[in-house]
């Protein structure tokens, strides 16, 4: 399965552990055989503070198109216009939309348009629970 994982970066304090978080997380779908993309990753080299977002709108479109799903890792609340982007992108072509989200947040606007939730409290419940979900998924 083709995984786009979106993210919030840019009002998110510590970029360091979000990449670190990241990494967890495309590791071990990378484990199930899955193939992800993140774009930060994937398109920037992480150095993401350089880059405009009008260069993002590209390989954000073109690498949703190609996935299975968007798993958007939602860890703090806030607004994020680049994730509500990917997710809108995601529906509009038709794709599953998961939101892996910390518990207790709300996070209205993911949850209507999530096709499913997968709750935890912190990354170590969230990498623990992920091999079992996506064996559940297909």
């Amino acid at each position: 399965m083709n995984i786009f994982i979106g993210y919030k970066y840019k009002n998110n304090k510590n970029k360091d552990t979000l990449q670190n978080n990241l990494e967890k997380i495309s590791n071990k779908l990378e484990e199930a055989c899955h193939k992800c993309f993140v774009l930060g990753r994937d398109v920037h080299g992480w150095h993401i503070n350089h880059i405009s977002t009008s260069k993002s709108i590209s390989p954000i479109i073109s690498n949703i198109r190609k996935s299975d799903l968007l798993f958007a890792f939602i860890d703090h609340p806030g607004e994020s216009l680049g994730l509500r982007f990917e997710t809108l992108c995601a529906k509009v072509l038709g794709k599953k939309i998961i939101i892996a989200i910390k518990r207790n947040l709300s996070e209205k606007f993911f949850r209507k348009l999530a096709t499913d939730t997968l709750e935890f409290e912190n990354i170590d419940d969230l990498i623990a629970k992920i091999p079992n979900y996506f064996q559940n998924l297909d």
